[in-house]
């Protein structure tokens, strides 16, 4: 199920960053190699995103398959 956030903030360097997903709740960890376009996408601060939610190994959230919306 896609759902919808804004960027609170990303690590151009790292190219790691935050989402806030706009249904509420906590931040969501997203990775610039996950966002479904050219590589050459400028991702910056309250940039909406459409992404999916994947669990994580440690019983935490990441969003994937990330779309500028």
């Amino acid at each position: 199920m896609r759902v919808f956030g804004t960027v609170r903030g990303f690590d151009c360097e790292a190219g790691t960053g935050f989402l806030g997903p706009e249904i509420g709740g906590l931040l969501i960890p997203f990775r610039r190699i996950d966002v479904l376009r050219d590589n050459d996408a400028e991702i910056f601060k309250s940039q909406r995103l459409s992404y999916e939610v994947e669990e994580t190994g440690c019983g935490g959230q990441q969003a994937v398959n990330l779309r500028i919306a």
